[in-house]
């Protein structure tokens, strides 16, 4: 789930290895990796994050971690947390605040671009990235956009101090082919 990941700054590791000499296989892991102020680059869906303090621990089964600090997009502050569920099932849950600009990273496309032009403000969310063997990467975010203003026409346009519940949720798409 974390292949690819790319992170920069000092950093502690604990580490504790428990490997059978004659079932390898059975090799437990267990150990905790510490960041003060990293920088981590993760595959997408996760956007890159700048000063990441905290703790996240891992073994063999999955990784967790409790109120790890970060900013996304180098930007404003959020909360990440992780949890494995026994299936394996890793949930990443995020809560802070985003730039409206830093959201055309999730739909890179020329109408969402356009869309966005016309947007100013920061708003809060919360986001979370579930990865499964079974049914792959699913990405949920909620926003009240309050703090973000839309300078469009009506029935469009809104101004910063509204609340306008904003739910994205995005999952992969299976196709199935039929015979014939």
């Amino acid at each position: 789930a974390f292949k690819g990941t790319r992170a920069s700054g000092d950093a502690r590791l604990s580490l504790k290895l428990d490997i059978p000499l004659l079932h390898a296989r059975d090799t437990r892991v267990a150990g905790g990796i510490t960041m003060a102020g990293n920088r981590v680059d993760m595959p997408r869906p996760i956007p890159p994050l700048s000063e990441v303090t905290g703790t996240v621990n891992f073994t063999e089964k999955g990784a967790s971690a409790k109120n790890v600090l970060a900013k996304p997009f180098a930007g404003e502050d959020a909360s990440v947390n992780v949890v494995t569920s026994a299936d394996g099932t890793i949930s990443i849950t995020a809560a802070g605040a985003v730039n409206v600009a830093d959201i055309n990273y999730f739909a890179p496309t020329p109408v969402v671009a356009d869309i966005l032009s016309h947007a100013r403000g920061t708003t809060p969310f919360v986001a979370t990235t579930t990865i499964s063997r079974k049914t792959g990467v699913t990405i949920t975010a909620q926003s009240s956009l309050q703090g973000v203003s839309l300078d469009l026409p009506a029935p469009m346009n809104k101004s910063a101090q509204q609340n306008w519940p904003l739910r994205f949720s995005a999952s992969p798409v299976s196709i199935r082919r039929e015979p014939g």
